[in-house]
């Protein structure tokens, strides 16, 4: 059976993570500066993926799609929107942290099904972000605290009615998008 899924994705190393293409929209990224050319762009290399008849198409994309706070410009997540514009995304895997406020992740399940039409799915839940602190060597990270991870799961699928999920339970996550789009959604 040959591999029937494409993929996009928004950070350098989706290539080396065998995306197909990828739109980079973080530090010294070649993005333009104007919505209009990124949507443009992103739906470009969109239609050049689909073209090859694939039947999944899967656009990875960085964290932040509803502003955290807005002290500047740089916290509204722009490029996060012109890909939902460009893509509109038939359904979407929202990634959260263990940590997360579950009024922020509220707020971006609202805002992401609202703004490009699309249903949440699953909710993949990372164990990455452990304590860090910078150093002169950078950012040192200390893992996880397992009863955490497990405390903020559990926090976070007792306030949606949507399947959550770890990040690392592949098998699951997958039957839920087969499940979704075998329903005729």
């Amino acid at each position: 059976m040959t591999n029937r899924r494409r993929s996009l994705g928004t950070e350098p190393t989706s290539l080396l993570l065998g995306a197909d293409d990828d739109y980079v929209t973080g530090y010294n990224s070649d993005r333009d500066s104007d919505s209009c050319t990124n949507i443009i762009r992103i739906n470009r290399i969109m239609h050049d993926i689909d073209k090859k008849e694939h039947d999944l198409i899967i656009i990875g994309s960085r964290l932040h799609t509803v502003p955290v706070g807005y002290s500047n410009i740089g916290m509204l997540p722009i490029y996060q929107q012109d890909l939902l514009f460009a893509a509109l995304p038939d359904a979407c895997i929202l990634c959260v942290n263990y940590y997360d406020d579950t009024d922020y992740i509220k707020r971006t399940i609202g805002y992401i099904e609202s703004i490009c039409d699309a249903k949440v799915i699953v909710i993949c839940v990372s164990v990455f972000g452990g304590s860090s602190r910078w150093t002169t060597l950078g950012v040192c990270h200390s893992a996880a605290d397992e009863q955490q991870v497990c405390d903020g799961r559990k926090r976070i699928s007792e306030c949606f009615k949507i399947p959550v999920y770890m990040y690392d339970e592949v098998d699951k996550i997958s039957r839920e998008i087969i499940n979704y789009f075998s329903e005729g959604n």
